[in-house]
């Protein structure tokens, strides 16, 4: 996990997503370099850490997403686009 401190925005997502008993889809728009995928990164440790078992895959629009995800995510989370 990396030092950075998250924005009260992106903790935010961490809490409501964790309120959820079940979070069948998560939804983040944000403009570009905002850290989505950091958050993202953030709320699937957490969903990981109640659950091991939590199934999470991370959808994003290109390939080059999925990539940078891939190598930033928990490993038990699929990284994809939508196609």
């Amino acid at each position: 996990m990396s030092s950075y401190i998250l924005t009260d925005e992106q903790q935010e997502v961490v809490t409501v997503c964790m309120k959820v008993p079940v979070t069948p889809l998560i939804k983040i728009a944000a403009i570009a370099g905002s850290s989505k995928t950091f958050t993202m990164v953030r709320v699937a440790e957490a969903l990981l850490k109640r659950n091991k078992a939590t199934k999470i895959r991370y959808l994003v629009l290109n390939k080059a997403n999925a990539m940078e995800a891939k190598k930033e995510m928990p490993k038990q989370v699929v990284s994809s686009t939508f196609h």
